[in-house]
């Protein structure tokens, strides 16, 4: 059995949509050697999308080291292991509610005045871990 190592090291917000009030996250990890990979997605609902992050981490790793013998794959052979997830998994939720907030904020907003600087403001947010 291969094991595998996930720690997520950075989430912050690359880009938002104003079209749909969705947002690119660009989510930093260690597997063993640093990657990065982008998230599109809605924040209304922080804590199932912190819940689909590490789903999909998960996943994604699973895939990647899954091992093939010519006829069949052997997914019972690598088991992928989440650092600190709980720990981790509040404090993405606390950042995904405040990027939820901000962009209520925006989504309210009733004049121009100041209204790219609230985008500029929710494009700086991030999570280190």
């Amino acid at each position: 059995m291969k094991i595998i190592n996930v720690k997520i090291n950075k989430i912050k917000v690359n880009s938002f949509s104003a079209r749909d009030y969705s947002v690119d996250l660009e989510i930093d990890f260690n597997d063993g050697s640093n990657k990065q990979i982008m998230r599109h997605t809605l924040v209304d609902y922080p804590e199932m999308v912190a819940e689909h992050i590490f789903n999909d981490l998960k996943k994604m790793e699973k895939n990647i080291h899954m091992k093939f013998n010519g006829q069949e794959m052997f997914d019972n052979s690598v088991n992928i292991i989440m650092q600190n997830q709980e720990n981790d998994k509040k404090k993405i939720i606390n950042f995904l509610s405040a990027v939820k907030e901000k962009v209520e904020k925006i989504k309210s907003k009733k004049s121009v005045e100041g209204y790219m600087n609230m985008i500029k403001e929710l494009n700086l947010l991030k999570v280190e871990l």
